[in-house]
């Protein structure tokens, strides 16, 4: 029985919620985008866009769009708190399909966040978290899992957006968990 108090259902405030204990009003994640003229007069920003940082792992040729980071994101989470409370000894990582669900739920001190480039469903980061992907990620990026993912999906041959075509199936959720597989060996986690 989980039930949220508010009408406003997007997933970058679930996760922000989910992340935080916090309502918006308390952790300033309102909805997936909006409005920010300071930043941006063309287009609304993401819930995590933050120009100062650059995605890390794009493939040659990809369009280079913001970083991303939890510069939105006013409260702590429960990541953080761990974080706090071993004096930097824990560590924390937040691995989705999307930035917003990587980022939000990990946090502010989070170890890294990984999440997809749509395009070719390559793992990418943001310089927010580190200036290249660890040699692990880029093994697996580089190794047979997409193609893997893509079949098992029952993609066309010569697709162009994996999250269009895989992102919605089980092939998906297989294929992000072998993520996080190959994080916790690569990361060393659990040591």
């Amino acid at each position: 029985d989980c039930y949220y108090g508010y009408a406003n259902t997007e997933t970058a405030p679930g996760h922000s919620t989910i992340g935080t204990g916090a309502y918006t009003d308390g952790h300033g994640i309102g909805s997936n985008e909006w409005w920010d003229l300071a930043r941006n007069k063309e287009r609304p920003v993401t819930s995590v866009e933050d120009e100062r940082y650059a995605l890390v792992g794009l493939p040659t040729g990809a369009k280079n769009t913001p970083g991303a980071s939890p510069r939105n994101l006013l409260a702590s989470t429960v990541g953080d708190e761990l974080r706090l409370d071993t004096v930097g000894a824990s560590q924390v990582y937040g691995v989705s399909l999307k930035d917003r669900a990587a980022i939000l739920p990990a946090g502010a001190t989070a170890n890294g966040a990984f999440w997809i480039d749509p395009a070719s469903g390559r793992f990418i980061t943001s310089t927010y978290y580190m200036p290249q992907l660890p040699d692990w990620a880029e093994a697996f990026d580089d190794g047979p899992r997409i193609a893997q993912a893509l079949e098992e999906a029952q993609a066309p041959a010569n697709t162009t957006n994996f999250y269009n075509v895989a992102g919605g199936t089980g092939a998906a959720v297989s294929y992000e968990l072998d993520f996080a597989k190959a994080l916790i060996i690569g990361a060393s986690l659990g040591k």
